[in-house]
C-alpha cells in the first residue's frame, strides 16, 4: 500500500496490511445500515457506528477494526458511567479486564467481553482510574477510528 504514513497506519487497505501496522482488533460484520455520513456494524463484539466508506451497502459483509491505542477507556472520555438522561450508548463494549501489562510509559491489556479486545492506554488513564486485572470495565470504540475494509478472501 502506499500514502502518507497516517493513510496506511490509519487506513490500511487490505487486512493483511492491516495486521502488518498494528490492527490486532479485526471482527467480522455485517452492514445493517447506511444512513448519511454513518455506517451500522452487527457482530460478534457487538453493534457499532463507524463513519461510511462510498462503497458500502446494507446487507454486506465486512472486516472492521480498530487500532489498540485507540480504544478509549478512562474517566477522560466520558464512558466510565452510563449515560446520561436518557442518552443513546454508542460504540461501547464491556467485559473483564484479564490482563494489565506495563510496557514503557504505557498499559497493555486485554478485556474479554463477546470477543477480545486488545487495549493500549497511556499511564495517566492507570493514574486516573486505577485499573486492575479481575474488573469490569467499559470502553468506548470512537467511530472515526473504526476502520472498516472489504472482505477479499482473508480471515481476521
Amino acid at each position: 500500500q502506499e500514502g502518507s504514513a497516517e493513510a496506511v497506519f490509519a487506513r490500511p487497505a487490505t487486512l493483511r496490511c492491516a495486521r502488518l501496522v498494528g490492527f490486532s482488533n479485526l471482527f467480522r460484520a455485517t452492514v445493517v445500515s447506511v444512513d448519511g455520513d454513518e455506517a451500522t456494524l452487527e457482530s460478534q463484539a457487538g453493534r457499532f457506528t463507524a463513519i461510511r466508506f462510498p462503497w458500502l451497502e446494507r446487507g454486506i459483509e465486512v472486516y472492521f477494526g480498530i487500532r489498540p491505542e485507540e480504544v478509549m477507556a478512562g474517566a477522560y472520555n466520558r464512558i466510565v458511567s452510563p449515560p446520561e438522561h436518557g442518552a443513546e450508548a454508542r460504540n461501547l463494549f464491556s467485559g473483564e479486564l484479564v490482563r494489565l501489562t506495563s510496557v514503557g510509559l504505557h498499559l497493555i491489556g486485554c478485556i474479554k467481553g463477546a470477543v477480545e479486545l486488545q487495549i493500549i492506554l497511556p499511564r495517566h488513564v492507570q493514574d486516573t482510574v486505577g485499573l486492575t486485572v479481575g474488573q469490569r470495565m467499559t470502553v468506548t470504540l470512537e467511530s472515526r477510528y473504526i476502520h472498516i475494509l472489504p472482505i477479499g478472501g482473508e480471515s481476521p
